[in-house]
């Protein structure tokens, strides 16, 4: 993501459908807890947000898919 661009309800849930894709279909089970502004525009609270934050860590498989989508969208990588 660009400086600047911004990612609404439908271009949040699309990201989080690729990477629930990109994870084995078999295997553990993973959870991530969106808050804050990823939160409130998923639930059509606000128009959109600039980053999507999860309050539960992430597991090594689901970081890669993370990873792996937001590298093949072209998304910046949180600090």
């Amino acid at each position: 993501m660009t400086e600047g661009e911004v990612l609404g309800e439908e271009q949040i849930r699309a990201y989080l459908h690729e990477v629930a894709d990109a994870l084995p279909s078999v295997g553990s089970q993973h959870v991530m807890v969106l808050v804050g502004g990823a939160l409130l525009a998923w639930h059509g609270l606000r128009t959109s947000t600039r980053d999507v934050d999860s309050a539960s860590r992430m597991d090594e498989e689901l970081l890669e898919a993370v990873r792996a989508v937001a590298g093949n969208l072209g998304l910046a990588r949180a600090g």
